[in-house]
């Protein structure tokens, strides 16, 4: 009898493993066949943003270098960094360029001096050039416009990361003074990003990805040996793409807002500023926040691609509120070290905004840079900028 009970129990796992070893069997096929259909797809058709890329009154629409363009970006990974969060890995390409140590390359004249001024400009993807080549990007084209007033002894750095928010760059600033030393001049280029967080999260001082980040640190420091089995669901693409489908877990959905929120941000914003002015007094450098051009600010007669992104009027409304809170703080606060670029382009009738994210077109870029110049200029040689030049 217990023999017969034995070789049952006996049976009855091996049947269990076998079943287990032929789930795991199937769901790792469903996997590689997914993938593989996936990267067809892209090869034959582009990826998602090299397709958006393609859409009828897109200015880069029928534009080979673009779609290389993408290519690179979407293939470069970001590494843990303990005091910035994260930090980009290098990159290369025709391009697109990250030197080895994380930096997007600036294209720029050789410095004159042996010991250069140097210019920070920090931001998110948009100072970054998300949509830009690199001789295009706004740390290049202020390089070029530095040069091009005689300004040879400037040395501009682009301390951007795509999807930084100003705790970020806060952080970003201090660690590269210890490192590298002060600049003359700090340029914080922000606004975006900041209100998109608040949104998400219903109020200010969060960062994009902060949540999976923190899963992926209390899971791996609370799993034990059983549990590590079912872990690889968690990076299964098959898997975010059922849960992405079916509703469950969409990360950049906007929650109700809360009537607080933007006045809140304001406050945060002018807050974080204060402490980077410290900073920036305790080191001997200037400093200059720039609130960067907003699509749900601008008055700008809007091209049919730019009403095609504009998302829902709440969220555009709801944006518009926060950028205005950031403006009536920041100029209350910081008069003389604040810059607003929410109507930069309200005179242009070409399409400037490629999204929701603050990314705008080359050109775009170069008006930027063009207003950015004049101020660093003005600053590095001790001369004001009155409010009628900017």
């Amino acid at each position: 009898m217990q023999r017969n009970v034995l070789a049952a129990s006996l049976r009855g796992l091996r049947d269990l493993w076998i079943v287990l070893g032929i789930t795991l069997l199937l769901f790792g096929l469903i996997e590689a066949a997914y993938n593989g259909q996936r990267a067809l797809r892209i090869s034959w058709f582009g990826s998602d943003d090299q397709r958006e890329a393609e859409a009828p009154g897109h200015p880069y629409a029928g534009q080979a270098w673009y779609r290389d363009f993408v290519a690179a970006r979407e293939g470069g990974r970001e590494k843990y960094d303990p005091w910035r969060g994260y930090w980009a890995y290098e990159t290369r390409s025709a391009y697109l360029n990250v030197d080895p140590a994380g930096y997007r390359v600036t294209v720029q004249p050789a410095v004159s001096s042996s010991a250069p001024r140097r210019v920070y400009l920090l931001g998110a993807s948009a100072m970054w050039g998300y949509s830009s080549r690199d001789s295009m990007t706004i740390p290049s084209l202020v390089a070029a416009g530095l040069r091009a007033s005689g300004m040879t002894d400037i040395e501009v750095v682009n301390l951007a990361q795509p999807g930084y928010t100003l705790g970020y760059e806060a952080a970003t600033l201090n660690r590269e003074l210890v490192t590298r030393g002060a600049p003359a001049l700090a340029v914080f280029f922000d606004g975006l990003n900041d209100i998109r967080t608040t949104h998400l999260n219903r109020e200010p001082g969060h960062a994009f990805f902060e949540q999976r980040f923190g899963h992926l640190y209390e899971r791996e420091s609370q799993r034990g040996f059983f549990t590590s089995f079912v872990t690889p669901g968690e990076r299964s693409k098959v898997v975010a793409r059922l849960v992405l489908a079916l509703g469950l877990d969409n990360t950049w959905e906007i929650p109700p807002r809360r009537d607080d929120a933007c006045p809140k941000l304001g406050r945060y914003y002018r807050d974080m500023s204060r402490t980077v002015e410290g900073v920036a007094k305790a080191w001997g450098f200037d400093v200059l926040f720039v609130q960067q051009p907003n699509h749900a600010t601008t008055r700008k007669p809007l091209t049919p691609f730019e009403r095609s992104i504009m998302g829902p009027k709440e969220n555009v409304d709801y944006t518009r509120e926060c950028a205005e809170a950031i403006d009536t703080e920041m100029g209350a606060a910081h008069p003389a070290n604040f810059i607003s670029m929410g109507n930069l382009f309200d005179d242009v009738k070409e399409t400037v905004y490629l999204d929701l994210f603050g990314h705008v077109t080359e050109e775009a870029n170069r008006r930027i840079a063009g207003i950015l110049v004049r101020e660093v200029a003005a600053r590095l040689s001790k001369a004001p900028v009155t409010n009628d030049e900017r």
